[in-house]
Formats: C-alpha cells, structure tokens, sequence
C-alpha cells in the first residue's frame, strides 16, 4: 500500500520525452496530408466578398483571406453563401472572382473555399 511503481511506457521510450520528436519534419508531413494539386500561400489578409444572392440583391461581407493559390481561395466570412455562387474577392493589393466550390463553418465563420475564375481575371 502505499507504493507507487511507475508503468513501463511502450518502446522503452521515456514517458516525458515529447512526442513531437518522433513526428517527421514538418514539410514531410503537410506534404503527404495536403490534397490540393498546388501548393498554398498563407495570406491571412482583411478582405472582401461581393456577391449577389438569390435574389439578386448585391451582398458584401467582410473576411480574412487565409490562404491562396493560381487556381483558389480559403476565405472567412461571417454568414455562408452558397456553394455555386459567383464572388468577387477584393483587398488592398489585388481582387479576383471566383465560384464558391463549399462553405463550412468552422466555430469562427464560414470557410469558404473559391475557385477562381481565370478567364475573368484575364479580363481585369
């Protein structure tokens, strides 16, 4: 009673040791989970949407614009809009369109995912 005998951890690894240590390099790893075709540049930019809805009354929602690529988007908005829908992005050093390819909610706001429209951007 009264003894305390520690439990052998697995591999005889050091149970304090950080796990972390044993993950491979962390481009390794983001390269074998993401599957997107290109990679991403992180923005996390102010930015914003324009739409129009339904019924056709124009929309426009402020967002942080997390990361982006030649071909899409990830942008935060405060309400959702539908999957299909034709957006503008705008912010300080470039706007683009796009269609909304899905638009989850993420506990903060609404992530939406774009593809951009490069005939359109050819245009601008």
């Amino acid at each position: 009673m009264g003894l305390f005998r520690p439990m052998a951890h697995p591999a005889g690894r050091d149970p304090l040791e950080n796990p972390l240590r044993s993950l491979p390099p962390r481009s390794k790893w983001l390269v074998v989970n993401e599957k997107r075709s290109e990679p991403r540049k992180i923005v996390l930019a102010r930015a914003e949407v324009r739409w129009q809805d339904d019924t056709g009354i124009a929309r426009v929602s402020a967002g942080m614009l997390e990361d982006t690529s030649p071909r899409g988007a990830c942008i935060v908005v405060r309400e959702p809009i539908v999957p299909g829908t034709s957006v503008r992005v705008v912010r300080r050093s470039e706007d683009f369109t796009g269609v909304v390819r899905n638009c989850n909610y993420d506990g903060s706001g609404y992530l939406l995912g774009i593809l951009r429209d490069p005939r359109r951007d050819a245009e601008n």
